[in-house]
C-alpha cells in the first residue's frame, strides 16, 4: 500500500457553502486536509468506515465507525476533526474500542488547508498503535444544514415577486445543503478498503423532497440512499441538496404555473432551464426535451437577423444540446429530429457571425450527430500547438521511464495565414509495453469533445509511428503537481508500442495559425505616425519550445526555421539562442545534449524579423529624429539598437554615449512604460552603459572593452543597490553583473603575460 499522512475522515457541512462533516484525519495540525500526502508519512490504515446520515429540516445527526490498522512498527499520532468555526459541531461524542475520549479543541495553523475546505479548528486527540493493532473509533455529532437560495431568484434581484407570486412561494423553493467530506481521510496509508454512507430522512422529510445528490448514490428507497465504495482514494465528497418545504412535483407545478407574459428573454430562459431541470430530476423524459425545446424557441426568437454573442445564445445553448440530443431517441422521434434539423441551422449560422468558441462547436457536433450527418469538418484544422511548437510528451505520471528521447529533428516553415511544423522524434523504448505520447497543452472538455468527433482524421495533423498512421484523439495523462501531488489532463495523443532495446520513430506534422505581431521595438509610434509604417515596426516571430519533462535524459535537438516568402537576411533581428545561424534563407541549430527532464524546464530556439530591413529602420529612425519628435530620447534608443543589430558598432555607441551625456531614461520617459516593447533579454531598468559594453566587444579594442566592461558594472551595483528604483526585479542585473565581473576577470587573466 503507498504511504499517506494520517487524516481524519470528517462529514463537512461548511458555512456559507453547505453543511460540513468530515472524516477522521491523522496528523491533523501536520497534514492539512488536501487527499494527497502531506506532513509525515503514517503505516495506519483505515481499512473501512460506516457513516449514518439523519436528515432533519434543519440539521444532519452524523454517526459514523472507523475501523483502523497499523500496517508498520509502534506509532503515535494525532487523529482530529476539522472544523470551519469554533462551536459548529454540537454533541461530539468520541469512543475507542467502547472507551470514551475527550478530544481538545486547537487552532489550525496557517497554510495548512485548500481554498475548498478551509478549517479553522480542530477537535483532536491523540492515539497509539502496536504493530498490527486493530482500533475501531465510533464519533458522533450534529451540525446545522445551510440554507440556499432560489437559483433562478439569485439573478433577478426584486423581480421574483412578480414572476413567483410572493414570498411564500420563495421560502417554499428554498433549498439547503449538506455535505459529507471524504477526501480529508485521504492521507491514511493506502486507499479505504470499504466505505458505506447511509442517508436516512426524519422530519417529515421523503425523497421527493430530495433535488440532488452527488455523486449518484448506489441505491434509492422512499426514506433514503446508500452510498458504497470499494478501494476508495477520497477525490470528491457526498452531497445531498434538499427543499425542506417543497416536493419535486410541487415544485414543478409552481414554476409551471408562472405567468411568462412581458418576461425577457433572459428570465425565460431562466424559468424553462429551470423547469427541465426539474423534469430531468424527475425522469420525465419527454417533459425535460419539451422544455429545452421551448428554450431553443426563445433563443431563436431572440436573436432573429441579428446574431449575437452577448445575447442568451451563448449561455444555453450548450446546456439544450446536451440535454436535447443526447437521449436514444432523439434519431427516431420525427418530432425531435425536426427539433435537432432546426437547432443545427440556427447553430451554423451563429457560429458563423460570432466568435463563439468550442463550447457552441461542441453543442453542433451533438445536434448533427443526432440526425447522423458528418462533424469532422468542425475540427478540420484543430488549433493545437499554438504559433510555437512543443516537445513530443510522455506524461511524467504512470508511463514515465519506459522511453528515452535520443532525437529530435524539427522543420518549420511559416506563411502570412498558416505555419507548419514538420517533426521527427527518435525513442529508444527502455521497457516493454505501451506508452500514450501527447503534444500540445491541456484541453478544454469541449475541445476534447471536438477531437474525439474528429475520429483521428484532421486535414492538420498526421502522426505515422515507424511509417504507419497513428490515430490521435483525447487521452486522460496523469501528470505531477508539485509537493509530489499529481492532476489528470486531457491532451491530444494517440498510443505507441515500445519494445525494450528497439527504437520507434514518431513523426508529426502539425498546421496553426501563424502567431501575429508580437512587442518588439522600444518606441511606440505616435498616433500621427502613417499606420504602414507602424505596422513596419511589428515583430514577427518562428519558435519551437523543446519541453518534454518527462525524458530522463539529454538528446541532440536540431531545429531549421524557413524564412517566409519576402523575408530577407536583412530583415531578421533575433535568432536565439546565439548558436543558431543563417544559412541563405534557413535558420539553423544543432543543440547537443539537450536537458529539459525537470518539470518546467525547457530549451527555445526562435527567429524574429520586421517588416523593415535594418538598413529601412535605421533611414526611417534618423528622418524621424531630424524633425525632432516628442519622445526622442525613445526614437534614439530604438535607432541605436537598430545599428547595432546592423554591425555598425562604432555608430550604435555614438548614439547610447548621447544618451548617457544627457542623463536620458529613454524608457521611463515613455508614457506608458509597461506596454513598451522590447529586445529579446533586455529590461527596461537595465543601464545603457551595458549597450556601450556589448557594442565595444563586438569592434575588438581589448583596452576601450575593458573600461566599458567597468563603466556597465559600476552602473549595475548603482542600479541595484537603489532603493528608489521603480522596477522590482534585479535578477537579471545581477546575473549581468556576474557575466561582466567573470569577463573583467578572463581580462586580468590575459594581462599577466603581455606585463
Amino acid at each position: 500500500m503507498p504511504h499517506r499522512t494520517l487524516f481524519p475522515v470528517i462529514v463537512l457541512l461548511a458555512i456559507g457553502a453547505g453543511a460540513l462533516r468530515a472524516d477522521i484525519s491523522p496528523d491533523p495540525l501536520g497534514g492539512g486536509v488536501t487527499p494527497g500526502p502531506r506532513g509525515e508519512k503514517t503505516d495506519v490504515a483505515m481499512t473501512a468506515e460506516e457513516v449514518e446520515l439523519g436528515l432533519a429540516k434543519d440539521r444532519l445527526d452524523v454517526k459514523v465507525t472507523f475501523h483502523l490498522e497499523n500496517f508498520g512498527a509502534q506509532t503515535s499520532l494525532q487523529v482530529g476533526f476539522p472544523m470551519t468555526s469554533m462551536d459548529e459541531l454540537k454533541d461530539f461524542k468520541v469512543e475507542i474500542d467502547g472507551k470514551k475520549e475527550s478530544p481538545a479543541l486547537v487552532n489550525a495553523p496557517p497554510g495548512k488547508d485548500n481554498d475548498e475546505h478551509a478549517f479553522s479548528y480542530w477537535l483532536a486527540w491523540d492515539m497509539s498503535f502496536a504493530p498490527a493493532a486493530k482500533k475501531t473509533v465510533v464519533v458522533s455529532y450534529n451540525v446545522a444544514t445551510v440554507e440556499r437560495t432560489f437559483s433562478i431568484r439569485e439573478e433577478w434581484g426584486s423581480e421574483w415577486e412578480t414572476w413567483l407570486g410572493g414570498e411564500d412561494v420563495e421560502a417554499s423553493l428554498a433549498k439547503r445543503h449538506a455535505r459529507y467530506i471524504l477526501v480529508t481521510g485521504a492521507p491514511w496509508k493506502g486507499p479505504i478498503s470499504k466505505a458505506v454512507v447511509r442517508l436516512s430522512l426524519h422530519d417529515g422529510l421523503t425523497a421527493a423532497h430530495l433535488r440532488e445528490l452527488s455523486p449518484p448514490p448506489t441505491s434509492r428507497t422512499a426514506s433514503g440512499a446508500e452510498w458504497t465504495f470499494t478501494d476508495l482514494e477520497p477525490t470528491e465528497d457526498v452531497e445531498i441538496t434538499f427543499c425542506p418545504a417543497a416536493t419535486l412535483d410541487r415544485e414543478i407545478e409552481i414554476t409551471r404555473a408562472v405567468h411568462g407574459d412581458g418576461m425577457e428573454a433572459w428570465d425565460r430562459l431562466c424559468f424553462q432551464s429551470h423547469l427541465a431541470d426539474l423534469l430531468r430530476l424527475k425522469g420525465d423524459g419527454a417533459g425535460m426535451r419539451a422544455a429545452y425545446e421551448a428554450m431553443l424557441d426563445t433563443i431563436i426568437a431572440d436573436q432573429g437577423d441579428d446574431p449575437s454573442e452577448s445575447k442568451p445564445c451563448s449561455d444555453h445553448i450548450t446546456e439544450i444540446a446536451t440535454n436535447l440530443f443526447s437521449s436514444p431517441d432523439a434519431k427516431s422521434d420525427p418530432a425531435t429530429a425536426a427539433r435537432a434539423k432546426k437547432a443545427c441551422e440556427f447553430l451554423e449560422g451563429w457560429i458563423a457571425a460570432v466568435d463563439s468558441g468550442p463550447e457552441a462547436s461542441a453543442a453542433l457536433v451533438k445536434a448533427r450527430k443526432a440526425l447522423g450527418r458528418d462533424v469532422r469538418d468542425l475540427v478540420k484544422t484543430l488549433e493545437h500547438g499554438g504559433p510555437e511548437g512543443r516537445t513530443l510528451e510522455i506524461p511524467c505520471v504512470g508511463d514515465a521511464g519506459k522511453a528515452a528521447l535520443e532525437e529530435e529533428r524539427v522543420e518549420i516553415t511559416p506563411g502570412a495565414d498558416r505555419t507548419v511544423y514538420d517533426t521527427t522524434y527518435v525513442i529508444r523504448a527502455i521497457r516493454d509495453g505501451e506508452a500514450i505520447a501527447t503534444i500540445g497543452g491541456h484541453l478544454w472538455p469541449e475541445e476534447a469533445e471536438l477531437i474525439a468527433a474528429a475520429d483521428g482524421m484532421f486535414e492538420n495533423l498526421a502522426v505515422t509511428v515507424n511509417g504507419a498512421a497513428a490515430r490521435p484523439g483525447p487521452v486522460s495523462c496523469l501528470l505531477p503537481d508539485g509537493d509530489d501531488g499529481t492532476r489528470t489532463e486531457l491532451r491530444t495523443g494517440w498510443t505507441v508500442a515500445l519494445h525494450a532495446g528497439k527504437t520507434v520513430e514518431v513523426r508529426v506534422r502539425l498546421t496553426v495559425e501563424s502567431g501575429g505581431d508580437l512587442p518588439g521595438y522600444a518606441w511606440k509610434p505616435s498616433p500621427r505616425t502613417p499606420p504602414d509604417d507602424e505596422r513596419r515596426f511589428d515583430r514577427r516571430r518562428a519558435a519551437w519550445t523543446a519541453t518534454g519533462t518527462c525524458w530522463t535524459a539529454p538528446r541532440k535537438l536540431t531545429v531549421a526555421i524557413r524564412l517566409p516568402d519576402g523575408v530577407t537576411a536583412a530583415h531578421v533581428r533575433h535568432l536565439l539562442p546565439g548558436s543558431g545561424a543563417l544559412d541563405g534563407l534557413t535558420a539553423r541549430w544543432s543543440l547537443d545534449a539537450v536537458d529539459t527532464s525537470r518539470v518546467n524546464a525547457h530549451t527555445e530556439v526562435r527567429v524574429q524579423w520586421k517588416g523593415f530591413t535594418l538598413d529601412e529602420e535605421v533611414a526611417f529612425l534618423r528622418k524621424l529624429l531630424d524633425s525632432k519628435p516628442a519622445g526622442a530620447d525613445l526614437v534614439r534608443f530604438q535607432l541605436a539598437l537598430a545599428l547595432h543589430q546592423a554591425g555598425r558598432f562604432a555608430d550604435a555607441i555614438a548614439e547610447f554615449e548621447a544618451l548617457i551625456a544627457a542623463k536620458a531614461d529613454p524608457l521611463a520617459a515613455a508614457p506608458d512604460p509597461s506596454v513598451l516593447r522590447l529586445d529579446p533579454g533586455m529590461t527596461a531598468n537595465r543601464p545603457l552603459e551595458c549597450h556601450v559594453f556589448g557594442a565595444r566587444r563586438k569592434l575588438g579594442d581589448d583596452k576601450a572593452t575593458r573600461a566599458a566592461a567597468e563603466r556597465a558594472a559600476d552602473a549595475l551595483r548603482a542600479k541595484i543597490a537603489d532603493p528608489g528604483d521603480p522596477h522590482a526585479d534585479k535578477a537579471p542585473l545581477r546575473r549581468e553583473l556576474e557575466e561582466i565581473e567573470e569577463f573583467l576577470g578572463s581580462a586580468k587573466e590575459t594581462e599577466k603575460p603581455a606585463r
